[in-house]
């Protein structure tokens, strides 16, 4: 039986073949596919709104003081209380498709957006649950980005999420690229990005053209409803640069992991068009300072842009503060917020609509539960990433 493919043969199997060609493309693709960025963006909200919706179900035959009381107790077990704002990592989990991918089979650039559109927002609902609950929300202002090296292509990696500083209206949020290296047993040697290769006649290679990048990506919206800080922020110190100029040679995580970029996001939030300060966003979803300093200022590393040490925790501490052991300044959100403790949640909205100004220096009592040594690494980091938007905003004046 002959097997020699003839004319009518080969145009009988095309069809099929373009079939199982398109088949695979969309499945290459599919990540891509109109809504796909709204599944994986809106997902952890879908979540919690099930599971909201499925533990209401079991108050269905409970008296409203019964109710009222056990949905402030579901609010405070998914609320951050006595956590500190600058020891939460948030880890957003995904891989570098090849819909991600450019020419040179790596992440492309132009992807990280959307992975930092998921993590920032999976983080934000994680730390902020009331705020959004009582109908804030947070616009993005700028990002920036600092590519270190590459991600290949289909390789899985992390967008860990963590707060860098903030001031009386903008929050800066940290993200790390970082992907789990197959052999732990082997050490990744840190080398200095390599200059770009060019051709005999100077000129830089097309080749070239990839991560790591040096140029930042900034762009910057102004908002609506500024605040003026009470507070004037000196540039660092010529020490403090040193230190991170030098921080900033290490491209491995203490776990080990391999770190390729670092993101800088710019966010404020807001009530409407009302801005708020970050500093009472944090306090009402329950974060705080510990319940006594854990180390002096002296053995805490220095911080950067690309590594953010944590205080040396390894002294004696009192009881931590949690759900449990809820730090004092809770008391006051729970009396103003929770109906079964006498509150409600427009007294909270009033406060975050402008009512918080009209409140004493003294008696912010939002302030003062992140004071201490959160106050203090807060400036210092603050120094640092501030400078970023005010350079930025700056560049707009060069033509």
């Amino acid at each position: 039986m002959s097997l020699k493919a003839t004319p009518a043969t080969i145009i009988r199997v095309l069809p099929t073949l373009a079939k199982y060609i398109l088949y695979l493309l969309v499945l290459l693709n599919i990540r891509s596919f109109p809504l796909a960025w709204h599944v994986r963006v809106f997902q952890p909200v879908t979540n919690l709104r099930i599971k909201y919706r499925l533990f209401r179900l079991t108050l269905l035959f409970k008296s409203k003081k019964l109710k009222d009381k056990a949905d402030a107790e579901w609010w405070d077990s998914v609320s951050p209380i006595g956590r500190n704002p600058f020891q939460d990592t948030v880890t957003y989990t995904s891989w570098s498709s090849i819909d991600d991918s450019d020419f040179n089979l790596h992440l492309s650039n132009s992807s990280y957006a959307k992975a930092l559109d998921a993590g920032r927002f999976q983080a934000a609902l994680q730390w902020f649950p009331q705020f959004f609950r009582l109908g804030g929300w947070c616009p993005l202002a700028a990002t920036h980005y600092h590519f270190i090296r590459e991600i290949p292509m289909l390789a899985p990696y992390e967008v860990r999420v963590r707060i860098g500083a903030w001031d009386d209206k903008w929050m800066y949020v940290i993200c790390r690229f970082v992907t789990k290296p197959k052999s732990k047993s082997k050490k990744h040697a840190v080398m200095p990005p390599a200059a770009p290769a060019t051709t005999g006649d100077g000129f830089i290679s097309a080749h070239a053209l990839h991560t790591p990048a040096y140029d930042s990506d900034l762009n910057t919206s102004v908002s609506p409803t500024p605040i003026p800080s009470s507070t004037v922020h000196p540039p660092p110190s010529a020490s403090t640069l040193d230190k991170l100029l030098h921080s900033q040679q290490h491209t491995e995580e203490p776990d080990g992991a391999v770190l390729h970029t670092v993101s800088i996001s710019q966010i404020c939030f807001k009530h409407g068009r009302i801005t708020v300060p970050p500093a009472l966003v944090l306090a009402i979803n329950g974060f705080s300072a510990s319940p006594r300093r854990s180390a002096s200022p002296s053995s805490m590393e220095t911080s950067s842009v690309v590594n953010i040490s944590l205080p040396n925790t390894g002294s004696p501490q009192t009881t931590a503060y949690s759900c449990a052991n809820p730090p004092p300044h809770w008391d006051t959100v729970r009396q103003m917020m929770y109906v079964s403790r006498g509150g409600h949640p427009k007294k909270m909205q009033a406060l975050m609509k402008g009512g918080w100004k009209e409140v004493e220096q003294e008696k912010r009592w939002w302030v003062s539960c992140l004071g201490g040594e959160i106050e203090e690494l807060r400036i210092e980091r603050l120094a640092l990433l501030d400078g970023i938007r005010k350079g930025t905003e700056s560049a707009r004046g060069i033509l």
